[in-house]
């Protein structure tokens, strides 16, 4: 981080990921799990996300309901936060349309800011 601007934005984004509403994991994988990840696909009006399917460990499943139950908010900060860490990234997935639609990128936009997050703040 280069300056207080930065540390204000990660720490807002931070704030925002402790915030975000977790689904619940203790539920086996089960229909039901699968049943909501596609609801919150057709309420983002996403026909899949990248990577995950019905063959997928229950943990990715369950990070895909979390991406999508994610405000539009919440992922255009997480997208500040990758743009800081790696601006190039950040200009390809801008220029690639809507993120927030696009099969991989809200995907992986959450991931690495999760991660970025995570690493900087120890949790």
């Amino acid at each position: 981080m280069s300056d207080m601007n930065d540390l204000k934005l990660f720490q807002k984004a931070e704030k925002a990921r402790q915030n975000e509403k977790q689904f619940d994991d203790e539920k086996p994988i089960s229909r039901a799990l699968w049943q909501e990840y596609q609801k919150l696909l057709n309420k983002k009006g996403m026909r899949k996300i990248d990577g995950i399917n019905t063959g997928s460990a229950k943990r990715d499943i369950i990070d895909g309901i979390n991406c999508l139950n994610c405000s539009d908010e919440t992922m255009n900060l997480y997208l500040s936060v990758v743009e800081t860490a790696y601006p190039a990234t950040a200009k390809a997935i801008k220029n690639n349309g809507n993120y927030l639609i696009h099969y991989h990128n809200r995907y992986y936009v959450y991931n690495i800011a999760h991660t970025l997050l995570k690493s900087l703040f120890n949790h």
